[in-house]
């Protein structure tokens, strides 16, 4: 399946000309993925015995269903919280607004 989701993901990734092309395969790669989620948490919930602890790394961007009965800690290091605020600053910056740093730095008329 991850070879499956790879493929499917590198299409997405070439900028397709075809609204219809690029429906069919975004919806073949979500297929696959929810699939391969899907096998994860069966997998997680066939193994792990009852009182055992364990360590999963995925992204934060997993749709993982854990069963009820496992309990999920989320850790992530500080630095990836500064990335996304930084992406979000980006994100909502308007080219039409003057920040108040760059006004300071433009030259006088």
């Amino acid at each position: 399946m991850i070879e499956e989701s790879s493929d499917w993901q590198r299409c997405l990734s070439i900028g397709l000309i075809s609204q219809k092309a690029y429906s069919t395969i975004l919806q073949a790669y979500m297929d696959v993925t929810g699939l391969r989620y899907e096998y994860m948490a069966s997998r997680i919930d066939d193994t792990l015995k009852e009182e055992e602890s364990a360590i999963l790394v995925v992204g934060d961007n997993h749709r993982i269903q854990f069963p009820s009965d496992i309990q999920v800690f989320y850790v992530a290091p500080p630095a990836l919280n500064d990335l996304r605020r930084w992406i979000n600053d980006r994100m909502s910056y308007r080219p039409d607004e003057v920040q108040p740093e760059e006004e300071e730095n433009q030259p006088d008329e």
